[in-house]
């Protein structure tokens, strides 16, 4: 399946992220910028009629399909995207991760995680705050969940849990979960599973009820949420699937994809814990000991050796991209769970996928995604 719109974004960029509108890049020169998304998505349109930038609108939110004539791929110029700044700051650091939650901003980087606010005015995004250190060691990967949890991949820290109060993280809220070396993490609904240097290990949370299916006072919600979570999860570690080492996990839906040491890939059910399944998937697996892989309603993307490949529900494969420096899917966002963001030379591009009707074992349905 390849992308019917691509918006190519022109910049020097190391990493991107979109969220509630805003589209968040993040340049070479370590500066962080929010844009206004709807207007640079507009600006990629110049020359279209109204209906035609109102379909591609709806098509860009997963709600709707367009015809082969409107497929291709539209641009912005650097300068242009000047237009849409509604504000920046200077991370001062490499971010090797960078996550976003209720308007919080995390960065994972060599020096640990911060974490740092942005205001909303007359409805866009009007500045940064300053940012706070929430952990001071080497962090790789970073995952949330609800109520401002965090769970943190530390490298030789192992796996780490961030579990404030209220909004606000602090040192003090970190505690170790798994004091094996960790190199990812991926957070779907009451599970996180962490990829290790011993294999895959995934934590089980009780799950939180929601406050309008809760019977009894305000008072009592809270005390409950409070103590569910800080409940420390049920731990289970899995080192292989018929005899071969676990090198790589993540979640697709209420589904589980395991990558074998021989290059297999299985499935299992996140219900069905031991019931994994060899999945066909028509092309090699990477060989390198740390890929990135994630899912998606219309399919599974990996790094495979240079390339950036898709693999589909009819079981198919294809290059997407080639020498990629950065990528992300949005798993756990409703409006943009169609979006591919691809960083490669000199361009972001943001592309669109259409929305399967069925889910599939490389994909999954909306109403799998996790709004966590």
């Amino acid at each position: 399946m390849t992308s019917k719109v691509k918006i190519e974004i022109e910049g020097d960029y190391i990493d991107s992220f979109i969220y509630s509108g805003v589209l968040f890049l993040v340049n070479s020169d370590l500066n962080l910028k929010a844009y206004s998304w709807d207007n640079v998505f507009e600006r990629s349109l110049e020359g279209l009629g109204l209906f035609q930038k109102v379909q591609l609108q709806n098509y860009s939110r997963g709600s709707a399909s367009i015809s082969d004539e409107l497929s291709g791929t539209y641009s912005v110029s650097e300068k242009s995207l000047e237009e849409f700044e509604l504000c920046s700051k200077n991370l001062g650091v490499w971010p090797s991760d960078i996550n976003i939650y209720k308007n919080r901003f995390y960065v994972a980087s060599e020096c640990g995680v911060d974490a740092f606010d942005f205001d909303w005015g007359d409805g866009k995004v009007s500045k940064f705050t300053r940012p706070t250190r929430i952990y001071d060691e080497v962090s790789f990967k970073l995952a949330t969940s609800s109520y401002h949890r965090l769970a943190i991949a530390a490298g030789k820290s192992g796996l780490l849990s961030v579990t404030p109060e209220q909004k606000y993280a602090r040192r003090e809220h970190v505690s170790q979960l798994i004091d094996v070396p960790c190199s990812d993490c991926h957070w779907h609904s009451t599970n996180l599973v962490a990829n290790t240097v011993d294999g895959q290990f995934i934590a089980s949370y009780r799950p939180i009820p929601k406050k309008v299916d809760f019977d009894g006072t305000d008072k009592e919600y809270w005390e409950l949420v409070k103590v569910l979570k800080n409940t420390r999860p049920e731990i289970k570690e899995r080192k292989e699937i018929n005899g071969e080492n676990i090198v790589s996990s993540w979640f697709s839906g209420k589904g589980l994809f395991s990558v074998t040491e021989d290059l297999k890939l299985y499935w299992n059910n996140t219900e069905s814990p031991t019931e994994y399944e060899l999945v066909e998937t028509k092309s090699e697996l990477s060989t390198l000991k740390y890929f990135k892989a994630q899912s998606s309603p219309f399919g599974t993307v990996m790094e495979v050796g240079d390339d950036l490949k898709i693999f589909t529900a009819d079981g198919q494969n294809q290059v997407i991209a080639e020498e990629v420096v950065n990528w992300r899917l949005f798993p756990k966002s409703s409006y943009y769970l169609s979006h591919l963001h691809v960083i490669e030379d000199e361009a972001l591009s943001v592309s669109l996928f259409d929305m399967p009707p069925i889910s599939s074992k490389f994909g999954y349905s909306k109403s799998e995604a996790s709004s966590d």
